[in-house]
């Protein structure tokens, strides 16, 4: 993998970390900031619909903190999701698995 394609995927990382804390926190500046890279390195590598990128992203990693929230507000990355699917996620949250040893 080459060097711009980590510093994406660190960068949509960030992104969906930042995103379980509220979804106004998905800007250029604070993901800048959790990652001590420069607001323009964000923007060179998503210079457009940055949280619709870590929208994609969480859903293709399979977030489902995050996706619980697409699924609220209707975001175009969960529109082929199905029911079973969505539910899936959203059990998920509500229904955490108990590490082992609890």
């Amino acid at each position: 993998m080459k060097h711009g394609e980590r510093t994406k995927i660190r960068i949509l990382s960030a992104g969906c970390e930042l995103w379980r804390k509220g979804s106004e926190k998905v800007i250029a500046s604070e993901i800048a900031a959790h990652l001590n890279l420069t607001h323009p390195a964000i923007l060179y590598h998503f210079p457009k619909n940055l949280r619709d990128a870590v929208a994609e992203y969480a859903v293709k990693i399979a977030d489902s903190h995050v996706i619980v929230q697409l699924i609220a507000i209707g975001h175009p990355a969960v529109a082929n999701m199905s029911e079973r699917q969505k539910n899936v996620h959203i059990s998920a949250v509500k229904n955490p698995k108990v590490p082992q040893g609890s």
